[in-house]
């Protein structure tokens, strides 16, 4: 595998610490600094080439930051069961839910019938909760690697090639945080509200509700693609990005908007298990017995 540069080990990093600040107190380095390197390449900003990257220190230090950035990818991984690539460590976790109660709770309320105002009663689930008071959290089968801006789309595919190999995946969706004046038409909008499907016309008034209240930037995900190995690593990433460049990537540029921040993988939980996965490679079934008995690879 081809050596990682500065800037791609300070952007997997990133994706662990959640922010410059973050990523900067992990490093020893200013959040400056860690802006200037993850933007260098860009018009106006460093070169790649520039000495200032190539100081010993600096290399050093990013090094050293990026063990523990790998180390604390790799245990989330391991506890929540999934493939790891050490290669391209970029951190991923499953998300949490709470499950509805079983048994709906019923209370009455005034409502307008056929024969006139009536106290009737109404069943709602209320989400589960355990004998402290406390919602239940359930980790789930749809995993998140969050804070993906600053990964190359080269290193971001290296990645997903990976995944897709070890086929504990079914699909993935990227989503970005976007403008919603520029991702939405709004006069398309009202002809999607007065003339659209019921359902599209209820997200499109959602959509312009958003925009009045002045909640600007949203997040929105590009439709999933399947992660199965039979489907060609091209075909994924072309589809990927060609959703990216024609709805994303033209509503973002302003002021809090970020392309591709996010990656997010349904696991295929038809797999009786994922817990053979290790190091981004699935355990030939042979070899797992053995495996089970030896100290797991760091």
């Amino acid at each position: 595998m081809a050596r990682l540069s500065v800037q791609e080990q300070i952007a997997l990093i990133y994706t662990s610490a959640g922010s410059m600040r973050n990523t900067a107190a992990l490093i020893g380095i200013s959040h400056q600094k860690v802006g200037r390197i993850l933007r260098a390449g860009e018009p106006g900003q460093l070169s790649p080439k520039s000495k200032s990257l190539n100081d010993p220190g600096l290399i050093n230090a990013v090094h050293s930051a990026f063990q523990i950035h790998k180390e604390i990818a790799r245990e989330q991984a391991r506890i929540d069961k999934l493939p790891f690539n050490p290669d391209v460590p970029i951190f991923i976790q499953r998300l949490v839910y709470t499950p509805w109660d079983n048994v709906p709770t019923g209370y009455e309320i005034q409502k307008m019938t056929p024969r006139g105002p009536e106290w009737v009663t109404e069943y709602h689930r209320r989400p589960q909760r355990d004998a402290s008071g406390k919602l239940v959290e359930i980790r789930g089968d749809r995993v998140l690697a969050d804070h993906t801006h600053w990964i190359s789309d080269k290193l971001r595919n290296r990645w997903l090639d990976t995944m897709r190999k070890t086929n504990a995946f079914l699909q993935v969706s990227i989503g970005s945080t976007v403008n919603l004046v520029l991702y939405s038409r709004q006069d398309k909008l009202l002809d999607t509200i007065k003339n659209g499907r019921v359902d599209h016309a209820i997200h499109a008034a959602n959509i312009l509700n958003k925009i009045e209240q002045n909640i600007v930037n949203t997040r929105i995900f590009t439709k999933y693609e399947p992660m199965a190995p039979s489907f060609r690593l091209s075909d994924l990433v072309n589809n990927i990005d060609e959703k990216l460049r024609a709805r994303h990537q033209p509503a973002t540029g302003t002021p809090g908007t970020r392309l591709g921040d996010q990656i997010l993988l349904q696991v295929d939980s038809r797999k009786k298990s994922n817990a053979d996965f290790r190091a981004g490679h699935p355990i030939p079934a042979k070899r797992r017995k053995a495996a089970g008995n030896q100290k797991r690879a760091r």
